[in-house]
């Protein structure tokens, strides 16, 4: 995209898990990033979850790299997944999902201290009904970002934790919107819209 648009500023969007790769990024200061958008997107810390939900991802956070430390993986279908997720992984998870903190093991950045300093607006698109990405727990989101502008907006439409991208039209409009209100852009830069 650089090489097409040159350099200019990007908003980061990602729905889900997508999101949280998003925030990750954010710890690095890249100066490129104007703004995060997260859609339908959480921290998987048990907290945010309410009852049965929460109890299992704080059961999971103990159970599942167990598993992983004896088989080397756990499997997918433990997140409604295919094949086998290593257990390396499953550790980085377990340490959000217990504890709310977002640090990989063989990080090459101290995560916390860096999303500390964040000062990019996020946004944070709640669907309405959604289990996997309750507004609690989009908020446990935007909490790692402290020095951030942060936004949540709730879309009053149950339009389901991955089908919302078939009927992106009300989630669009609140991005563009908040994009509008939050973040700032350099003199001169127009909107423009390209065709992939």
């Amino acid at each position: 995209m650089e090489r097409r648009l040159g350099r200019r500023p990007v908003i980061l969007l990602g729905h889900s898990m997508g999101a949280q790769i998003g925030v990750y990024h954010l710890a690095r200061h890249d100066p490129r990033v104007a703004g995060l958008v997260a859609v339908a997107a959480q921290s998987p810390f048990h907290r945010g979850f309410p009852g049965p939900v929460g109890r299992k991802l704080r059961a999971g956070s103990v159970f599942l790299p167990a598993l992983g430390w004896l088989s080397g993986h756990v499997p997918g279908q433990f997140f409604g997944a295919k094949g086998r997720i290593p257990a390396d992984r499953i550790r980085d998870w377990a340490r959000l999902a217990a504890a709310g903190v977002m640090q990989p093991a063989r990080a090459d950045l101290d995560y916390p201290a860096g999303l500390s300093r964040v000062t990019v607006p996020a946004l944070a698109v709640v669907i309405a009904d959604d289990p996997l990405a309750p507004a609690s727990a989009a908020r446990n989101l935007l909490a790692m970002l402290p020095s951030a502008r942060t936004t949540l907006e709730l879309e009053p439409e149950a339009l389901g934790h991955n089908s919302w991208a078939r009927r992106p039209a009300e989630v669009v409009a609140r991005v563009l919107a908040w994009t509008d209100r939050e973040v700032v852009r350099p003199e001169g830069d127009d909107d423009e819209v390209v065709d992939a």
